[in-house]
């Protein structure tokens, strides 16, 4: 690791959006694939500064991004697009624009986040914690699990907490 702060996502994704070639492929890849943009440009920023992502935490970005994206991101560029389908109104294509923008910086938050849980836990997780959840995420994988409705990372996390809680913290549910 650099020692670069996590904060530091945001300008650098907005420099390397503007070098050449950059927004043509992410926006192909968004278009024609589905990528999400943020998280292509979060994958490329920490594999700069902190290494490789592991799946669990990579799907964990997927999770947590996915209803923002859908609901809000993806609304609004849809509505941008449709107004300039329409030769519309200019200064409403430009504020759908800049609410579009707001909402790609407000899912960086969350991806900013995402990487500075991350690297906190990594310094105090135990290696069993990290071991299991990579097993558990490659099982996952193997089965498909991700494809079918109601599978969340979250679920994991859940699992590996309750497998890995101290003694003191265990609860006494036996209705199981």
């Amino acid at each position: 690791m650099s020692g670069n702060d996590a904060r530091n996502f945001t300008p650098w994704s907005i420099e390397t959006y503007k070098k050449p070639g950059v927004e043509t492929a992410l926006l192909e890849l968004q278009d024609k694939c589905d990528f999400n943009v943020n998280i292509a440009l979060w994958a490329c920023w920490c594999a700069e500064y902190y290494g490789a992502i592991e799946e669990l935490l990579l799907r964990k970005a997927i999770d947590m991004t996915a209803r923002w994206n859908r609901d809000v991101t993806v609304s609004l560029r849809r509505a941008r697009r449709a107004v300039k389908a329409a030769d519309g109104d200019d200064k409403l294509y430009e504020d759908i624009k800049s609410a579009e923008l707001a909402a790609e910086f407000a899912e960086q938050e969350i991806l900013i986040k995402l990487i500075e849980a991350a690297l906190s836990e990594a310094s105090t997780e135990d290696n069993s914690r990290r071991r299991a959840a990579k097993n558990l995420t490659t099982y996952a994988s193997l089965i498909g699990a991700p494809s079918r409705p109601g599978f969340s990372i979250h679920l994991l996390e859940t699992l590996i907490e309750g497998v890995y809680q101290s003694d003191e913290t265990a609860g006494t549910d036996s209705d199981a």
